[in-house]
């Protein structure tokens, strides 16, 4: 079991509100693409399915989370320090699993406490696009703004999740069940063409 060390939390009004409702549901909507057999475009965009033991059901539960690697190292940052239940599970059962495009892997996770680490993680996350993450970063911190040199100063302010990724999956991750969807959408499609199609060679024949 992992033990978070205290951390120094972002005052109330600063951090990003913690999802609820619409939002949530949004949030998790990539489950559904990636049922649709969509991994590969969520993958384009960093987005994976992590799959956790949940920490009172002993469930699986999956989650889509933004990701970056280096090597065999996956970094997460969570937007609400430990309080998610993806967080909070891999406190309580640190094996994970990983649906990356149509690749899996089994996990063992890590919350970062290493400053040099954590930093390494956030220069991962700004590197194609400095400006937005240093927006998001100062959301989570309780820094007006964000820039590289400052970025040190903030460390302790955010939560980090590595998982590496040299293990056996031990968790069932979510099935790619509705791929059938794009053959019924295509006979669809098609049958409405062909109707058209029908439709004006008739009104040609009159």
């Amino acid at each position: 079991m992992l033990t978070p060390e205290p951390r120094v939390a972002a005052p109330p009004g600063e951090v990003l509100p913690y999802p609820k409702g619409p939002i949530r549901l949004l949030l998790r909507s990539p489950m559904m693409l990636f049922r649709l057999g969509m991994g590969e475009l969520l993958n384009n965009f960093h987005l994976v399915i992590l799959t956790t033991r949940g920490r009172k059901s002993g469930l699986p539960r999956h989650v889509p989370v933004e990701y970056r690697m280096h090597g065999t190292k996956v970094y997460m940052i969570s937007g609400w320090g430990t309080r998610p239940d993806w967080v909070q599970n891999i406190l309580v059962h640190p094996f994970a699993t990983v649906q990356a495009g149509s690749r899996t892997y089994g996990a063992k996770a890590y919350l970062v406490e290493d400053t040099a680490e954590i930093l390494r993680a956030l220069f991962l996350f700004r590197k194609r696009a400095p400006a937005v993450y240093d927006a998001i970063i100062a959301r989570l911190t309780d820094a007006e703004t964000v820039e590289v040199k400052s970025l040190p100063d903030l460390a302790h302010q955010l939560t980090v999740v590595r998982l590496d990724v040299n293990h056996e999956p031990q968790l069932p991750g979510i099935k790619r069940d509705l791929t059938w969807v794009w053959g019924v959408a295509a006979l669809f499609f098609g049958g409405f063409i062909a109707v058209q199609v029908a439709q004006r060679n008739g009104r040609n024949t009159d």
